[in-house]
């Protein structure tokens, strides 16, 4: 039998959290998407929103999980995932 303890998550901190699908940000090169995704985090800190959801496919957001974690983290944000 699992242990019970072992499959307890930790629950974020209340609040909202805006969701950002990775695919519909627009950019000429992958710099220009981060910069996109930087001002769009700038504006989640500055309405004191506890984090940012990432929206994306699974492998895509794997390969780029500690980017996007620094992105949120540089910010005072939470980084969460969704797929």
């Amino acid at each position: 039998m699992p242990d019970p303890d072992a499959t307890q998550r930790i629950a974020p901190p209340s609040g909202y959290y805006l969701q950002l699908y990775r695919g519909a940000i627009r950019g000429r090169d992958a710099q220009a998407k981060r910069d996109v995704l930087a001002r769009y985090c700038d504006k989640i800190a500055s309405m004191r929103l506890p984090g940012v959801v990432f929206h994306g496919f699974p492998e895509e957001m794997v390969a780029a999980w500690d980017g996007l974690a620094r992105l949120a983290q540089n910010r005072g944000l939470l980084a969460l995932a969704s797929w």
